[in-house]
């Protein structure tokens, strides 16, 4: 009996979510056709794929042969034109609607009809993005986190045109990944995560503006209290355990203090027109909140990293990981 051939999973962007979508793909068996608006990448893409397998054996329990031939499952591109034996693509390119739509558009004049196209967008909407399409049914929002091949997280989105076939091969993908998924059952820009997430930005930047405390002091706050349950506990959970009255009595007090600032805060968009970038890969050092040499550019992404990977064993101990239909 022959083996069954393994899924193609095109990967349009290789950026810092891209090469570590790759390396996810690659290190559950699957082939995958990536390509990058600029090739110069690709050499460090390999140099990540290859680490980021190395980490699924140290840490995860992955079989050590994922490391033999890897390369023969990784197969750079030189156009969108090489996708057309893909089973499915995962776009992963800059954060810029129109620049999605018209990839999208290119897509479907190479795919297969049936071929899903699933977006990693952060913060548009899959309505939004379906739009233009001449077959909005085939796109499907897959919203990945840092470090992609490590943690659990996936959000899945369907927007308003999405198919129920797309959805079907997107959780399958997902869990054949071994993602814990999210289903977002009503789209809207920024999800669940990114949501909660730039909520805690906006307040965070408002506090320093205001003078309250500085950063060193706002991140040390933060991670000495968000970062000993937030791992464990999503915000639910944590009202149980500090009790409702106790919750809505500081709701009432604090609520009417937070900021509502609809848009970036000025002091942000100064210091991106002054040229920083934090840590952002292609940043020469690192120039934001925080000044960095690139040793502790490295050295702050090993640490995130291995964080990441002790945070996703104790979740493993404690939370096996559920099918979606289950948590309906």
């Amino acid at each position: 009996m022959s083996e069954k051939p393994k899924q193609i999973i095109g990967v349009v962007g290789l950026g810092m979510m891209g090469g570590g979508i790759a390396s996810c793909l690659i290190g559950n068996g699957f082939v995958v056709r990536a390509l990058s608006a600029n090739p110069e990448l690709y050499p460090e893409v390999q140099r990540r794929i290859e680490a980021s397998l190395r980490e699924l054996v140290q840490y995860r329990a992955f079989p050590a042969s994922i490391l033999d031939n890897w390369r023969q499952r990784y197969l750079e591109a030189d156009s969108l034109q090489q996708f057309a034996d893909c089973d499915f693509v995962i776009e992963t390119i800059v954060e810029d609607l129109s620049a999605k739509q018209s990839l999208y558009l290119q897509l479907e004049t190479i795919l297969r009809p049936h071929v899903t196209i699933a977006s990693n967008t952060s913060g548009l909407a899959i309505t939004d993005l379906q739009e233009p399409m001449k077959d909005p049914s085939r796109l499907i929002g897959m919203h990945w986190a840092d470090p992609s091949h490590i943690t659990r997280f996936m959000e899945v989105i369907r927007g308003d045109q999405t198919s129920d076939a797309a959805y079907a091969a997107t959780l399958a993908l997902a869990q054949a990944c071994g993602k814990d998924v999210s289903l977002v059952q009503r789209d809207i820009k920024g999800f669940i995560v990114n949501r909660l997430e730039y909520a805690l930005y906006r307040e965070a930047l408002h506090l320093l503006e205001s003078g309250v405390a500085d950063v060193q002091t706002i991140d040390d706050a933060c991670r000495n209290v968000f970062g000993l349950w937030a791992g464990i506990v999503g915000p639910f959970r944590a009202i149980d355990i500090f009790g409702f009255a106790t919750c809505v009595n500081v709701m009432d007090t604090i609520f009417p203090t937070l900021s509502n600032a609809s848009g970036a805060p000025a002091m942000l968009r100064k210091m991106v027109d002054d040229g920083a970038k934090g840590m952002a890969p292609g940043a020469a050092g690192g120039k934001g909140f925080y000044s960095y040499t690139p040793e502790q550019c490295a050295r702050w992404r090993e640490i995130f990293y291995q964080f990441a990977r002790q945070m996703t064993q104790i979740q493993d101990s404690y939370f096996p990981r559920s099918t979606a239909q289950e948590k309906k």
